[in-house]
């Protein structure tokens, strides 16, 4: 069996196992971060709540749901979860309204620690609306490695 395949079977499962009942969307598993025994992932496409992070913990062969996060200033539809980026202990999650929030582990607890948002002066750009802003493009992308994180 190649690794790919085994990859692909392990992710499968662990996706019915994850599966928790008060995801409502489709984008269960829109972006996911798996490190060592935590495994994170965003259901950002919601009509009736905010977006949320599963974060889930393994013991042994199983997969438990430890906590849900949602952004400190949550709204209904608000798209968190959209995008995932984590270095060391901190976790980047983006928002579609061009927000990127940041969480330190503490164990097995998450902890909101800071909201980046994009300068005024970035996102110039003539083929965006009427204005030349691209305000809620920020966060459409993130990476993250040590002390930097990169916002696209």
């Amino acid at each position: 069996m190649t690794a790919l395949r085994r990859f692909a079977l392990a992710f499968a499962a662990l996706a019915v196992l994850a599966s928790p009942v008060l995801a409502q969307a489709g984008s269960f598993g829109n972006s996911v971060v798996i490190d060592g025994d935590a495994l994170l992932i965003g259901e950002p496409n919601n009509t009736f709540r905010p977006g949320m992070v599963y974060v889930y913990g393994k013991t042994g062969n199983e997969w438990t749901e430890t906590t849900i996060l949602t952004a400190p200033d949550a709204e209904r539809a608000d798209g968190f979860g959209a995008v995932l980026a984590l270095t060391d202990n901190t976790l980047f999650i983006a928002n579609r309204g061009g927000a990127v929030f940041a969480y330190e582990r503490s164990g097995d607890g998450w902890t909101f620690s800071e909201m980046v948002t994009e300068d005024a002066s970035a996102g110039l750009d003539p083929r965006c609306d009427f204005n030349g802003y691209c305000g809620v493009d920020y966060g459409i992308s993130l990476a993250a490695e040590g002390d930097w994180v990169l916002v696209g």
